[in-house]
């Protein structure tokens, strides 16, 4: 995946740098990431993951394939 151009990406840091602030459930930052993302990247085969260290799993809060976002399980993690 390629951003556009460094203004862009600077543009997009300071974008998730006052998302990740604005509220204390993680499922809606991540989906705020996920949008502002999708504004200067190809997100039609992305996913964001996130590791939880006390059960050793990996739960898939944006996942898309083709464009569109399709549910994931969380899983035990895997060597």
């Amino acid at each position: 995946m390629v951003v556009a151009s460094e203004s862009k990406q600077l543009k997009l840091i300071r974008k998730i740098d006052s998302i990740l602030g604005s509220s204390y459930s993680l499922h809606k930052v991540i989906r705020k990431i996920y949008f502002e993302i999708a504004k200067v990247m190809d997100t039609s085969n992305f996913y964001i993951a996130i590791y939880h260290r006390t059960d050793d799993t990996v739960s898939f809060e944006v996942y898309t394939i083709f464009g569109k976002e399709i549910p994931v399980a969380s899983r035990k993690l895997a060597k």
